[in-house]
């Protein structure tokens, strides 16, 4: 785990060591089908580690309805081992959403959650120059790689209850201390009465380099495809320490999505896999259908190829330059070879 810190009296970036005393992960995820505004079913799956007889990685999954319906729910969450990563690696933690319905009922909503808890000490030894009960900043980044849609095989479809929403937060929490969120923002495309869809950020999320994109033209099934691409995008924080004194960061992304009846449908793939989105589409619209739009939706998040979604947006200046990452999430980059107590090396 990388740290930058920042003497507060010298506004300085200085490599140095980080000391990271455990970890714990957390998945939790929810599909509830609705018809009249009553829940005719639901499921929920959860799991956390450390746990007895719990490994890693952690992978739960929630699903509603099916073929025979034609309405399908799924929601997938995964939080896999960090230690065994040396790379930015989505798949660490992966989130998988979609519902649609073919019918003019039912409709489905869906909840992923997911939360990486990490203690860490930064000590005199890692920052050449402080001293035992110094305050420094520290500068923390992580990495998110996705998308949000919005699709239906309409034109013209009513979308005002459909709701595709991706929220992520990052909490300071010390002995004695207030917790402080250090981080904290959204991004969320909401369908309106008229067909359109429109695309909200909100908080600190960085969204200078999201991409607005309409797949209509390569999935025939669907009329509408409308698309935030999330290319690799570096979510920045800061925050204060002292040294020798051991804090928390706690790292929490959420997807929270409702599709709406007569042929809506939302999905959210943040990181890999996306088994989630092929069996719903499959169910409700075809194999094909599935096909067309995984490979459309993949070719996107690799070479985008959409207009910007927040043009009036200036990229952000970077955060202590090329320095200072302080893992908090699974779509981040971490690099560490043993068990709940090790050091790194920064670069």
């Amino acid at each position: 785990m990388r740290i930058c810190a920042i003497l507060l009296a010298a506004g300085l970036c200085l490599p140095g060591y980080a000391e990271i005393a455990g970890y714990q992960g957390l998945v939790r995820v929810v599909v509830r089908q609705y018809e009249s505004g009553q829940v005719l079913a639901a499921d929920e799956q959860v799991a956390s580690y450390p746990q007895p007889g719990v490994q890693l990685p952690l992978q739960v999954v929630a699903r509603a309805g099916g073929r025979q319906e034609n309405a399908a729910g799924s929601v997938a969450a995964q939080f896999a081992d960090p230690l065994e990563l040396g790379r930015p690696n989505p798949e660490e933690f992966a989130v998988n959403l979609a519902l649609l319905t073919a019918q003019a009922s039912p409709y489905f909503a869906g909840l992923a959650t997911t939360q990486e808890r990490r203690e860490i000490v930064l000590t005199p030894a890692e920052v050449p120059g402080v001293v035992s009960g110094q305050h420094v900043r520290l500068a923390g980044r992580f990495y998110l790689d996705g998308a949000l849609a919005l699709f239906s095989p309409i034109h013209g479809a009513d979308l005002s209850t459909a709701s595709v929403k991706l929220h992520v937060s990052v909490v300071r929490s010390a002995e004695g201390e207030a917790d402080q969120t250090v981080f904290s923002g959204s991004l969320e495309l909401l369908g309106g009465s008229d067909g359109s869809v429109q695309q909200i950020a909100e908080g600190d999320f960085p969204v200078d380099r999201v991409i607005r994109t309409d797949l209509s033209a390569f999935v025939e099934e669907f009329e509408l495809f409308e698309v935030l691409i999330l290319p690799r995008l570096i979510l920045r924080y800061s925050y204060e320490a002292v040294i020798d004194r051991p804090f928390v960061l706690t790292a929490t992304l959420e997807v929270a999505a409702v599709n709406a009846p007569q042929q809506v449908g939302v999905a959210a793939v943040l990181g890999t896999p996306v088994d989630s989105i092929r069996q719903v589409i499959s169910a409700v619209q075809g194999e094909k259908a599935a096909g067309k739009a995984l490979a459309a939706l993949a070719a996107e998040r690799a070479r985008p190829t959409g207009q910007p979604a927040f043009p009036e947006v200036r990229p952000a200046a970077p955060l202590c330059g090329p320095l200072g990452v302080e893992s908090a999430l699974g779509l981040l980059a971490l690099t560490v070879p043993q068990p709940l107590r090790w050091w790194r090396r920064m670069h």
